[in-house]
């Protein structure tokens, strides 16, 4: 039944991004969505300290009428994480998408495979 509705739903969520520069090494974060039906990803923003303001402006951005990546959605999903404030899931919910959190309770928020050497622990 789930795979039905993969073309309606779309997850974000953030990684980072190490880089070495003259003055030592910066760390950005890089927020991204990802289309569950295609797999396709799209980079929403890269900044190296994100913040409330910075993420509702990256939600006004992800669904405003030229952006095509989220519009045909209807479902958008993201982790327990506090950078996704009400302010960044009540902007997508004013243009009918509905935005929900993983459960506290999920067993394995992780997509690596149960094998994989990239599993955290």
């Amino acid at each position: 039944m789930f795979k039905a509705h993969l073309h309606a739903i779309a997850a974000t969520d953030f990684f980072t991004v190490e880089v070495l520069t003259w003055t030592g090494p910066v760390r950005s974060f890089v927020l991204f969505v990802i289309d569950l039906d295609t797999r396709r990803v799209q980079i929403a923003g890269i900044v190296r300290q994100p913040d409330g303001g910075w993420m509702k402006q990256v939600a006004r951005n992800r669904t405003d009428g030229a952006d095509k990546f989220l519009n045909p959605k209807r479902h958008m999903i993201h982790d327990r994480d506090p950078l996704f404030t009400d302010e960044f899931r009540d902007i997508p919910s004013w243009r009918g998408h509905d935005v929900s959190q993983a459960s506290a309770h999920s067993p394995n928020l992780t997509p690596m495979p149960s094998g994989s050497p990239f599993r955290c622990a």
